[in-house]
């Protein structure tokens, strides 16, 4: 399972940045090992996409299916680093 790196937790672009891909590597690591838990653990509740991807994965899983080396990959990164009145980024 990939560890979380300190920078995920900063409230910076690079921080943004890091925990975007942590989060990338704990999606597949679902898809590899059909264990959610950890990525709902950093998910915020009330994700539908995310939702829609967990069904997929136990649907997968259910079915006594697994993957290996279909990695997610980013291949870009922006964002709009700001926050909103609610100081949500």
């Amino acid at each position: 399972m990939p560890k979380f790196d300190a920078e995920s937790n900063a409230e910076t672009k690079e921080g943004l940045d890091a925990f975007a891909r942590h989060w990338y590597a704990m999606l597949n690591y679902a898809y590899e090992s059909g264990d959610l838990e950890p990525l709902q653990n950093i998910t915020e509740d009330g994700c539908e996409r995310c939702d829609i991807v967990y069904k997929g994965i136990e649907d997968w899983t259910k079915k006594n299916r697994w993957s290996v080396g279909g990695d997610v990959q980013i291949l870009q990164i922006s964002e709009n680093f700001a926050a909103d009145d609610a100081g949500i980024y």
